[in-house]
């Protein structure tokens, strides 16, 4: 079990962006292009027209850019600007979507518990 709150967001970002894909449907079906260690496509945001592709997923680092708008980040920053959530709202979400059990004070997360929602 999980319960200091670094050990929970490595958890977390040891997860490779790619699997946000199922939580983000339009954004996985784009068309990126590129190989080895970054890809790119129209930006993911939505904040500015895209001539040419210019949003940035960095493999090998495992987070995002978009050099259009200067949105991104890690994989917490990505779901974070993509739902707009806090921090914490965040962390907390993408703890459940990854199966992460979490510790309120001195209890133990029920299973449909929707609390920080």
């Amino acid at each position: 079990m999980l319960v200091n709150s670094g050990q929970i967001i490595e958890a977390i970002k040891s997860h490779d962006i790619w699997e946000l894909g199922p939580l983000f449907p339009a954004v996985a079906k784009r068309r990126f292009k590129g190989k080895g260690k970054s890809i790119y496509a129209p930006c993911a945001f939505h904040l500015h027209p895209d001539v040419k592709p210019s949003f940035s997923w960095h493999l090998s680092k495992n987070f995002c850019q978009c050099y259009g708008c200067g949105m991104g980040g890690d994989l917490i920053g990505f779901y974070s600007a993509m739902t707009g959530k806090d921090f914490i709202p965040s962390v907390i979400a993408l703890a459940r979507f990854f199966h992460i059990k979490l510790q309120f004070g001195n209890r133990l997360e029920k299973e449909g518990e929707e609390e920080w929602q």
